[in-house]
């Protein structure tokens, strides 16, 4: 779903040596990430099959929206949580909040360190989906 629009037979194709997980099911989608800066580094086979944090996550979208040119702006986010961290972070946080695709707790806080749950997972996907068909 979120890879709608993107010409993974490419990235199957260029997918080769210089990655490890050549035969993993994931590589087209992993190589085509990194290839277009959406992971802002190189992960190890293992990296790719651990949990994400919701931080991460954060900048992950926030580099998807980017990439897709989906107009986003940032938010007044006032997570409690978040005063001493990257303004980077900061920034990827408030935008993907002020999109609506990822939310806070009710206590007020953020917890990006947080790994993510499958429903926190599935719900970005469904808000993801909803964004895109109001563009």
């Amino acid at each position: 779903l979120i890879a709608r629009g993107i010409d993974l037979e490419k990235y199957n194709q260029e997918v080769g040596s210089t990655i490890s997980y050549t035969t993993e099911w994931f590589a087209p989608y992993t190589y085509w990430a990194e290839s277009n800066s959406i992971f802002n580094r190189s992960y190890s086979n293992e990296d790719y099959k651990s949990p994400i944090s919701r931080g991460e996550m954060a900048q992950i979208l926030n580099r998807f929206l980017v990439y897709k040119k989906i107009d986003t702006q940032i938010g007044d986010s006032s997570y409690t949580d978040l005063s001493n961290i990257d303004s980077d972070v900061q920034i990827a946080i408030s935008i993907v909040s002020e999109a609506g695709l990822v939310k806070g707790y009710d206590d007020g806080s953020f917890k990006l360190d947080n790994n993510m749950t499958r429903a926190e997972i599935a719900t970005i996907i469904y808000r993801y989906n909803e964004l895109l068909n109001k563009i």
